[in-house]
Formats: structure tokens, sequence, C-alpha cells
């Protein structure tokens, strides 16, 4: 098990973000400053993904049912008060008040793409390779196309788009604007790790 408590106070932090309810594995471990408010952890998360950021989000303690939130939401459809993202420090609210226990970053209320999110614990290598910036470690599996319809979506797409004789093959291509003759547009395993840390590259805290 991954330890939760790291014994000295650290000015950064190490944090394993697992996308949910995936066909294969899809995550990412990344460093960020230990002053990173959870609006900015939102904007890494969408690089890192990456995501389009184009929809409401939310951190929240627990999956389920949970008794602390934060993020940018449609207030008419959310029935009990949530802090503001810009001023809410992860290092004060889940790492010091919840003992950098795991929690959840929910993106796209419609779709609903759960990710989990765990305080790893720090190495030397770590250290070495921190330097006041967001940095990717490492990332495995490829993330899911915008609007797709959830990880149920995803399924469906998947089995459509590996499908040359499915009926809707050819929209579900015209629809993601890929080329005709583009054989294997899709790999659940693909990832772009360079341009993945391009985007992180100019981020400024």
């Amino acid at each position: 098990m991954t330890a939760r408590i790291i014994s000295i106070q650290p000015d950064f932090y190490k944090l394993k973000i697992s996308l949910e309810h995936m066909p294969v594995p899809v995550f990412r471990t990344v460093l960020v400053p230990d002053n990173v408010t959870m609006e900015r952890l939102h904007e890494i998360i969408q690089y890192i993904m990456p995501w389009d950021d184009i929809h409401f989000y939310l951190f929240s303690d627990k999956r389920d049912h949970p008794e602390y939130k934060t993020g940018r939401v449609d207030h008419c459809k959310v029935d009990n008060e949530i802090d503001d993202a810009e001023n809410t420090l992860l290092k004060e609210e889940f790492f010091i008040k919840r003992n950098a226990a795991p929690f959840w970053y929910l993106y796209d209320l419609g779709d609903e793409w759960f990710h989990e999110i765990t305080f790893e614990k720090l190495t030397l290598s770590d250290r070495k390779a921190y330097e006041g910036s967001p940095v990717l470690l490492e990332a495995v599996g490829n993330c899911p196309p915008e609007d797709i319809g959830g990880p149920a979506g995803y399924q469906y797409f998947l089995t459509v788009i590996n499908d040359p004789n499915h009926p809707e093959f050819h929209s579900m291509r015209e629809w993601l604007d890929w080329e005709k003759d583009d054989t294997d547009p899709w790999d659940v395993n693909e990832v772009n790790m360079k341009m993945l840390r391009d985007f992180l590259e100019d981020y400024d805290l």
C-alpha cells in the first residue's frame, strides 16, 4: 500500500490521478507545488490527461455522497455549498485536513469522468526532478474523446470504431474529423508523453 503520510513536510506533492472504468489502465503521475489551488490543479489535470476544459468539474473527499466539494459547477444543479476552487489550497483542504487521504476529481457532470487522486510517497529522484513547476512523471493509457458519453459511451465508441462493418463506423469517424485513409486512428494504449509534457512546459502557477 502506498504511504499516505510524508514525515518531512515537502514543498511539493506527488499525485497519481487514475481515470475510472477504462478498458485499460489510464493514469498520470505528476509533481505539483504544495501551494497549488484546486483551480490550478484542475488545469494541470486537463493538460496531462488531456481534456479540453469545456465542462464543469468538482473535487470531493468521497466519490459517492461526498461531505466536501470544491470546483466550478452550474449552481442551479447543485443542492449544497461548494467552496471556491480558486481560493482553496490542495495542501490545506486535502493534505492537512484529510490526512492525505485519496480524493476525487469529477470532470463533466454529464458524462461523469471520475478520477481517483492519491498522494504518493516521494523519492529521491522526485526531489531531483522537481524545480518549482508541475512535472509529469508517468502517463499510462489514452484519454477518451470529449462528449463520448462517459465510460459506457466510450465502450460503445471502441466497438464502433474497430468494426468497419458497423453502421455507425463512418459517421463516428466524420464526427471526430478523422482522415478517410486513417486505418487505425485510435489506440487506447497510445500516449504521447512529449506532447503532454510540452503542455506543462510553459504553465505558470
